[in-house]
Order: structure tokens, then C-alpha cells, then sequence
């Protein structure tokens, strides 16, 4: 597997060796102007809190928490496809999938659902993967490593 990857600000996937692709995706680097905008708001639901509260404690804790809860779209996430599955590290956790984990994946020019087969009270069933600038080298390597069966597009019907 390939172990370097091109992680820059235009998050474009690189092909390191033919078993890997691999590459870098972070939302509001792609939007800042969305990013202050959110950014500001948080700020001002702090404040809110602070004020109902009565102790700025209260506000900041609301201001770490809902960031934490849009981490993905603030931090980059490292995903890569590859001859055994997907990977995808998350700001606060990874996801690791093989091939034979994975119910199904639907996709568009944007990102991908992968469903998972197993299903626990700790982990859920489901995530995401963003692909950033170049969806095309994503899509033909989810095309090029997962089974044929796995993979539909979007605009497929098809139910679960």
C-alpha cells in the first residue's frame, strides 16, 4: 500500500502505488466564506448560552461542542481506496471498511454513502466520503478496487 500521499490545500488524489488512492479533503478551506459564516454563528449561539446561563462557562462549553460536532467540515479527513477496502480518518475517529463489510455504496459527483453490513449500538451503520476537487479519480477508483456489485450510482433506484 501506498504510505505517501499528496496532501495539499487543492486536496487532489494521487495514485502513490497502483493498490492505493489516496487524498485530502477539507471543506472550509473549499468555502471560507461559509466557514466564517458558520464560525460566527457558533459564536453567537455561544454568547446566547452564556447570557441564558449565566456564566460564560456554559457558552464556551456550547461553542466546543458544536464544533466538535462539524470537525469534519473544519479539519481535514485523509480517505483512500484501496485493493482491500476504504479508509477514511475523520478529525475524532476512523473508519475502516473492507470489501466484504460493505453492503452497498451509492455515489455522486460530490462524495459517496457507504453502507456497512454490520450494524452495532456503538458504530453506526453508514458514513461518508467527500471527494473533494477531483471527484473523477475517486469515482474510477471506487470503480477500479470495490466489486461491481457494490458500487451504483446515485441516480440508481434501488431500494435498501
Amino acid at each position: 500500500m501506498a504510505t505517501e500521499s499528496m496532501e495539499h490545500s487543492r486536496s487532489t488524489p494521487s495514485e502513490g502505488l497502483a493498490d492505493e488512492v489516496v487524498w485530502v479533503t477539507s471543506p472550509a478551506r473549499r468555502q471560507p466564506g461559509l466557514a466564517i459564516v458558520v464560525l460566527l454563528v457558533l459564536i453567537a449561539i455561544g454568547v446566547l448560552v452564556a447570557l441564558i446561563a449565566g456564566d460564560w462557562i456554559w457558552g464556551a462549553l456550547g461553542v466546543v461542542f458544536l464544533f466538535a460536532t462539524l470537525s469534519r467540515f473544519y479539519l481535514p479527513s485523509r480517505l483512500s481506496i484501496s485493493t482491500r477496502g476504504i479508509r477514511a480518518e475523520f478529525p475524532l475517529r476512523t473508519r475502516r471498511a473492507d470489501w466484504n463489510q460493505i453492503k452497498w455504496i451509492r455515489h455522486d459527483d460530490r462524495g459517496a454513502l457507504v453502507r456497512l453490513r454490520s450494524r452495532s449500538l456503538l458504530r453506526s451503520s453508514e458514513f461518508t466520503m467527500l471527494f473533494s476537487d477531483h471527484p473523477h479519480e475517486a469515482i474510477d477508483a471506487l470503480k477500479r478496487f470495490a466489486p461491481a456489485e457494490l458500487l451504483r450510482a446515485s441516480s440508481d433506484q434501488e431500494s435498501s
